[in-house]
């Protein structure tokens, strides 16, 4: 049979240099790593600008940690309804934009290509939400807009911005 010509516990060599690492995102720490996906990306990490965040609920409370911080590093803050609302009760300064169902402006699109947005945080919803997702991630790829899909990832990425990190 084919799986006892071919034992499970035999691979392929890879290739470990320097550059592969960087590609790969590995580092000393795991924030280091994000860094160097971002730059072999050619999508450096801002240190200033809009924000945009757009996450689901279950994101929402460790996104008003990440918005808090960006926001006192000095970035302008925009979201989307329910992300809006949550941070606003918060206490934090937040724009509101559109999502692209409503049909209203401004929304995350027409800022992104005016250039008013430099860098997204858009976390997996539902399925109504997924064609908006879908996007504004093509939007971000399109105008080379750094973005996380995740909070972990918005995480790191907050701590790597502090002052004194580069």
């Amino acid at each position: 049979m084919w799986q006892e010509s071919f034992p499970r516990n035999r691979h392929r060599p890879r290739t470990r240099n320097k550059i592969d690492r960087r590609s790969h995102g590995s580092g000393q720490r795991p924030r280091h790593g994000l860094r160097q996906v971002q730059i072999a990306a050619f999508n450096p990490l801002p240190k200033e600008g809009n924000v945009f965040f757009s996450v689901n609920d279950r994101d929402k409370d460790g996104a008003v940690l990440v918005a808090r911080e960006l926001a006192e590093l000095g970035f302008q803050i925009h979201a989307t309804g329910g992300t809006f609302k949550r941070l606003e009760a918060e206490g934090i300064t937040v724009n509101r934009l559109y999502k692209l169902a409503e049909q209203k402006r401004p929304n995350v699109i027409e800022m992104m290509k005016n250039g008013d947005i430099d860098f997204i945080i858009n976390t997996l919803s539902g399925h109504e939400a997924r064609e908006d997702e879908v996007k504004i991630r093509s939007g971000a790829v399109q105008n080379k807009i750094s973005h996380c899909t995740n909070l972990s990832a918005a995480e790191a990425s907050v701590n790597k911005n502090m002052p004194g990190w580069f």
